[in-house]
């Protein structure tokens, strides 16, 4: 399927990937991985492998799986050279409500004045899609200080 994937243009490789649908299925949301993973691709279609594969993994009703996938998620946007790609799947971390240490483990891309303003305000949708959260608290209060995020951060302290 990857050798077929490659020869397509941009343009019909969205499509595929749109066509995929949300449902959980392992080859394909491994497929997925390897696309969002390529950082030789084309960044629009790494993007809307990440929606997908978020989607589908949000899909799955295994914890494992979701937690595998915040993961996975997680490594591309702490090491991707690409900000646009790191900041879409901040973005789509932010839908994984139920993994509960994604606060704490974004905590030094918010924290970070000098990283790219949009990966920030991603990470920052993180803290906020867990706003109860005990660590998301504590990173809260953290940014009361800072010159971006302090107003923000002070009304979701105890919110």
């Amino acid at each position: 399927m990857e050798n077929l994937f490659q020869k397509l243009s941009s343009e019909k490789k969205l499509h595929y990937i749109d066509s995929l649908g949300e449902y959980y299925n392992p080859q394909e949301a491994f497929f997925l991985l390897e696309v969002l993973n390529n950082n030789k691709e084309y960044d629009l279609v790494r993007i809307a492998a990440i929606e997908s594969f978020s989607l589908k993994c949000l899909a799955s009703e295994s914890d494992e799986v979701q937690e595998s996938c915040a993961r996975n998620l997680l490594e591309v946007a702490e090491k991707d050279e690409d900000t646009d790609v790191r900041n879409y799947a901040l973005q789509a971390l932010s839908w994984f409500k139920s993994i509960e240490w994604l606060p704490q483990i974004i905590a030094d891309i918010v924290l970070n004045q000098n990283e790219d303003p949009l990966v920030r305000e991603s990470a920052f949708a993180i803290l906020v899609s867990q706003k109860q959260n005990a660590s998301s608290q504590q990173i809260f209060n953290k940014l009361l200080s800072d010159s971006v995020f302090g107003k923000s951060a002070e009304r979701y302290i105890h919110d």
